[in-house]
């Protein structure tokens, strides 16, 4: 049947109506409300250039904006709640941030919130009897990166907290 003949399906018909293939995957990462305040750990279920479906994470109306922190990929998505269900919310991308030396001033708690994540990942795999030199480079985390940081975290007390933490972890 040509698209065009009568009985033929529509594409509102079509159980996938999404412009964008998305990918399936299972991978941790954080949601933090936009000012950073309030973060958990959630789950992807799936991932594409504009949006995602995530898990583990309840209370939130759609329209509120987040940040969904890719921490495998050290990068923050500042998102919209796009749908929600009772077990996941569906996240529309707004703007990409690449977590390092170009984030701006007032998005530096997206680094102290991927160093945190990153230092209960280590604490994880410490205590199931990893090294605790293995574990940091396990979490892709090293004194040159902690060195990168605090030339960053000048003044953000939480944020060079988080770095005593890291060098003290590293040292012992």
């Amino acid at each position: 049947m040509q698209k065009n003949e009568p009985g033929a399906p529509s594409e509102a018909d079509s159980p996938e109506r999404r412009r964008l293939a998305r990918k399936l995957v299972l991978l941790t990462g954080l949601l933090a409300d936009a000012e950073g305040q309030s973060v958990s750990s959630c789950m992807v279920y799936d991932f594409h250039i504009g949006g995602a479906q995530i898990g583990g994470v309840n209370g939130l109306s759609i329209g509120t904006r987040v940040y969904f922190i890719d921490t495998g990929n050290r990068v923050a998505y500042l998102a919209n709640v796009a749908w929600t269900k009772p077990d996941r919310i569906g996240l529309a991308f707004l703007r990409k941030h690449a977590i390092g030396f170009s984030l701006s001033p007032d998005l530096m708690f997206l680094w102290r919130l991927l160093l945190e994540a990153k230092l209960n990942e280590i604490e994880r795999s410490v205590s199931r009897g990893t090294p605790v030199a293995l574990a940091f480079l396990n979490a892709d985390l090293s004194e040159v990166h902690l060195h990168q940081m605090a030339r960053c975290a000048k003044g953000d007390l939480k944020f060079e907290n988080t770095l005593r933490r890291a060098r003290s972890m590293l040292s012992s």
